[in-house]
């Protein structure tokens, strides 16, 4: 009887044990089954926005589309039917050239024209830059242009096409110009990624389930074998610890596999993000070299005709003096008319230039000090300097005419920053404004700082400083900082900025001792 007691114990729990092994194998089936489903599905998903991303980026490389055509929400003939070759051989059925109010201009279904977006999704996220993807469920006869042709054949009208709506944002040099909506059929992409991961789902479930049908048919075989024989008993349990043992070994491999593709995919994330940097600079520096040329061109327009005016002022003012006719006043405010715009034209000189470098060798603290002694005389007399100069007789290579306007540049900018710009008062009184400039010889060669106390420079102003054309002065085109980045950067440099509210900001010029070929070119 204990013995037949003992016996049906066991079997309750090798019951037990089975239909645990088969609850924890079906549910472990079903999640791997699960899983790969939404892992086809996320991959057509993406599939479809990186089609809409291309055909996009071509559209807009390869036509005449860019920013006239979103600024005027017009388009030509010709453009019309380059768009209508590009749809060939992808899976985009539509199109729509969206303003920057959200209005379709031009749509290849002619009956979205002139329609608006969804315009809280429109502003809230395309207007500042975000790309819009959504997912519809689409009937087949829904489905225009190319694709319905290819799917008229054997489909029935009102079957189910699944579809990706993709808008991008199009971004001008004054920022958010338009966007360009795609709609993308996924239908067959989807399921071709479906089949794949039907056949990797089928072999994983099919492997899964002969490893827990062996894991059950040991156990069972335990259990009869029990029954018969101890020594029986001993060897079914050595097997089943081996078969542990082996599934163990199996397990540990898996997550040696698991971690090889986490670390894969992280090395993927970080060399795609370098990729986007590297095309974001790309775009950024073709942006400044027109933004060169032009400021060039119209500094040189300008500075012939404003020579003219001023010899004709100093004309007037010699020929009208003692003569008390009341005109002093109007001809000082032209001289300063004059002097206001020819600042303005050498910014953006300083901004365009790109002649190759007049290097020689300077003693850097004697031109630090000569340049700021005779710069003194031009800023307030509020303004206290201080200079604490490091680098005795050291000499370094630069071009001194251009790095003149570095240091002027930064002290005049620290000086406004405090006492503001003839009548324009500063955005905040300042107490004892005063300049600290200072110079050091580093690792990476020369530094020459400039120190106020002023207000500081806040977060949102610190990001878009080194832009060109912001400015938060009532006067100037807002390229000293550009300016000033550029000539370092001529020099092998660079520019740092260390600012704090109501502690004031240190700006840091540094370049190398010596120029190489490449940077004084």
């Amino acid at each position: 009887m204990a013995i037949a007691a003992v016996h049906a114990d066991g079997d309750r729990k090798f019951a037990a044990a089975l239909i645990a092994l088969a609850l924890g194998g079906f549910a472990i089936i079903a999640a791997a089954w699960y899983s790969a489903h939404m892992f086809g599905g996320e991959m057509a998903q993406m599939q479809a926005e990186r089609q809409a991303r291309a055909w996009t980026q071509r559209a807009l490389q390869s036509l005449q589309l860019g920013k006239v055509s979103f600024e005027t929400a017009s388009i030509t003939a010709a453009d019309k039917s380059r768009l209508y070759d590009l749809l060939q051989a992808t899976d985009i059925y539509r199109y729509g050239l969206i303003d920057k109010n959200g209005k379709i201009f031009w749509s290849s279904h002619l009956s979205k024209v002139g329609t608006t977006e969804d315009n809280v999704d429109f502003a809230k996220r395309v207007a500042n830059g975000n790309i819009l993807v959504r997912h519809n469920i689409k009937k087949a006869s829904e489905i225009d242009g190319l694709m319905w042709h290819r799917l008229n054949g054997g489909t029935d009208a009102n079957a189910p096409r699944l579809v990706t709506e993709v808008t991008i944002p199009v971004m001008g040099q004054d920022g958010f110009i338009g966007a360009i909506k795609t709609y993308v059929d996924i239908t067959d992409t989807a399921a071709w990624f479906g089949m794949l991961v039907n056949r990797g789902a089928s072999i994983l479930c099919a492997s899964l389930g002969v490893i827990f049908l062996s894991i059950g048919a040991l156990i069972l075989s335990f259990a009869r074998d029990r029954r018969q024989h101890l020594v029986q008993v001993t060897a079914a349990r050595d097997e089943a610890l081996r078969s542990e043992a082996e599934t163990r070994a199996m397990a540990g491999e898996l997550q040696q596999v698991n971690e090889r593709v986490i670390t894969l995919n992280r090395d993927l994330a970080d060399h795609m993000q370098k990729l986007q940097a590297a095309q974001d600079e790309i775009i950024r520096k073709g942006k400044m070299a027109q933004l060169g040329q032009l400021t060039a061109t119209v500094a040189h327009e300008i500075r012939n005709p404003l020579g003219a005016v001023r010899t004709a002022a100093f004309l007037i003012e010699r020929k009208t003096k003692d003569k008390d006719i009341g005109i002093e006043a109007p001809l000082k405010r032209i001289t300063n008319g004059i002097v206001r715009c020819d600042n303005i034209i050498t910014e953006l000189l300083d901004f365009a230039r790109s002649k190759a470098l007049q290097l020689e060798a300077v003693r850097v603290d004697d031109w630090i000090a000569s340049l700021v002694e005779d710069e003194a005389q031009r800023l307030p007399a509020s303004v206290a300097l201080e200079c604490h100069l490091g680098l005795g007789d050291q000499q370094a290579e630069f071009d001194a005419g251009r790095m003149q306007r570095v240091l002027i540049n930064l002290l005049t900018n620290a000086s406004e920053a405090m006492v503001g710009k003839g009548d324009t008062p500063p955005p905040q009184r300042i107490d004892n404004p005063r300049i600290v400039i200072s110079s050091h010889l580093t690792p990476r060669g020369i530094e020459i700082a400039v120190a106020d106390n002023g207000p500081g420079i806040s977060a949102h102003n610190l990001v878009k400083i080194r832009e060109p054309l912001f400015t938060t002065k009532s006067f100037g085109v807002g390229l000293g900082i550009p300016a000033v980045e550029k000539i370092l950067e001529q020099h092998g440099g660079g520019l740092d900025i260390e600012t704090a509210d109501d502690k004031g900001t240190t700006m840091t010029a540094w370049f190398p001792l010596k120029q190489t070929r490449k940077e004084a070119a």
